[in-house]
């Protein structure tokens, strides 16, 4: 680990990550892994009452929070393929 973050502030920010290979033996098949570590910040609307109900779904819900921020993401991605 070295401690290093890139930083992308802004909702919609990408980055593309492009290494060489070690080089592969003869007659072997291989899979390459990228170990990578950090987080993330949550961008919530501040507007309007909180969703009580919807953070209840998430903590007595075994994949809540993964569903809505799969929807929240496709409502993202439909919206900015439109502003483009």
């Amino acid at each position: 680990n070295d401690s290093e973050y890139h930083v992308m502030p802004e909702v919609g920010d990408w980055c593309e990550l492009v290494f060489d290979a070690p080089p592969e033996s003869v007659n072997t098949k291989r899979t390459i892994f990228l170990e990578t570590s950090g987080y993330y910040l949550i961008h919530f609307d501040e507007v309007g009452p909180p969703r009580l109900q919807a953070l209840k779904d998430f903590e007595d819900t075994p994949g809540a929070a993964v569903r809505y921020s799969f929807k929240k993401y496709m409502e993202f991605m439909r919206n900015w393929q439109n502003r483009n």
